[in-house]
């Protein structure tokens, strides 16, 4: 039987990962959330995450439902993950140096180095004595969305662990804090000062076990993260731009 090539099957790419891992990305913020595990009640604690978004991927990818209680409203169309500004949750603290740390000046200091670099200050600006929590605040922030569809360089760390599907994931968070750079900037900027990824610096390795290795199928959640870690306790530990 002769060849066929006008008949050559194309490779298909429905096996890229619909989530972002450890490394530099560039993404835009889909929305922030204020997140809140069982253990962290008795504190008032909160991570500050970014949900955020790579550029669509193009023909081939199918990402996660936009809803999973209703898939006629269609996926994602790039790769997405919920990146933490901290590893470590935000709380009223007094830190062992006798620094005092208020949990909603901490989360307000992130939200302002989005701002800066959204190039949408004046929201903050004009939403001075508008709310009258942090909860409110984040969810007009989210309303209002100044932050619509401007893609940031990001350099995203992780630390490793084992869902419910038994496959490796990420605990994705900002990294550590650099002097002289920035976590993230606009991908627009000209002049870069993001930090360099460096995995051995940036990830934190799980103890491997004989599992499926890493996944992002259907049956894994965008909720399926892993419950967190203590606060931190030192001043070094929290993430801050220089403005």
């Amino acid at each position: 039987m002769a060849l066929k090539t006008k008949e050559i099957a194309e490779k298909k790419s429905g096996n890229i990962a619909k989530v972002i891992f450890p490394g530099q990305h560039k993404v835009k913020l889909n929305n922030l959330e204020l997140k809140r595990f069982s253990f962290m009640e008795a504190e008032g604690g909160y991570y500050l995450v970014m949900n955020v978004e790579t550029e669509p991927i193009g023909e081939g990818f199918e990402g996660f439902f936009l809803d999973p209680n209703d898939e006629s409203k269609g996926r994602y169309e790039g790769q997405v993950g919920q990146v933490k500004t901290n590893r470590y949750f935000y709380k009223d603290n007094t830190l062992p140096s006798g620094v005092q740390i208020e949990r909603d000046q901490e989360i307000l200091k992130q939200i302002k180095n989005l701002c800066v670099e959204a190039d949408c200050l004046n929201w903050l600006v004009n939403a001075d004595g508008k709310y009258d929590t942090i909860e409110e605040l984040v969810e007009g922030f989210n309303n209002d969305k100044p932050y619509a569809n401007v893609y940031f360089n990001m350099v995203v760390g992780g630390k490793e662990y084992l869902n419910k599907q038994n496959h490796y994931n990420y605990d994705l968070y900002l990294p550590k804090y650099k002097k002289g750079y920035t976590l993230y900037e606009a991908a627009s900027k000209t002049s870069s000062k993001l930090l360099p990824y460096s995995e051995a610096e940036h990830v934190i390795k799980a103890e491997r076990t004989d599992v499926e290795g890493f996944s992002s199928s259907e049956n894994d959640t965008l909720s399926d993260l892993p419950t967190g870690e203590v606060p931190f306790d030192t001043a070094d530990d929290m993430p801050d731009f220089d403005l």
